[in-house]
Order: C-alpha cells, then structure tokens, then sequence
C-alpha cells in the first residue's frame, strides 16, 4: 500500500495481513508507483498532524 501518511498500529495490523505499507510525499500516485517498480528513492514524508495525534492515540491503545 502506498500512502502519505499512516499511524504505526495501522501499519502493524497491516503487516499481519502481509501487507507492506510504504509512506512517501509524492503527491501523484502514478508517479510514486512508477518510482516504486524502477527501484527510485520515494519523496519524504511531510509533517502531518493527524499522523501525530494517531501515533499519541496509538501510545495509549491496545494494539
């Protein structure tokens, strides 16, 4: 899965399933996917409150 942003309990619970998930700033998702498959570098990440506030609800969670 390509997305620009996912808290860590989601990316966990993902992974259960095998599934990878791969965080990037790319704003075009074709061009990410064609970075993806030509082995290039993805953008980095860009701050992202709500990102923030899963990664502090997800101290608190149990999973």
């Amino acid at each position: 899965m390509i997305a620009a942003s996912a808290g860590d309990g989601y990316i966990r619970h993902m992974a259960k399933w095998g599934a990878q998930v791969v965080l990037t700033g790319e704003t075009a998702p074709l061009i990410a996917l064609q970075k993806i498959i030509a082995g290039e570098a993805l953008a980095d990440t860009r701050f992202d409150l709500t990102t923030t506030l899963c990664k502090l609800r997800d101290l608190f969670s149990r999973h």
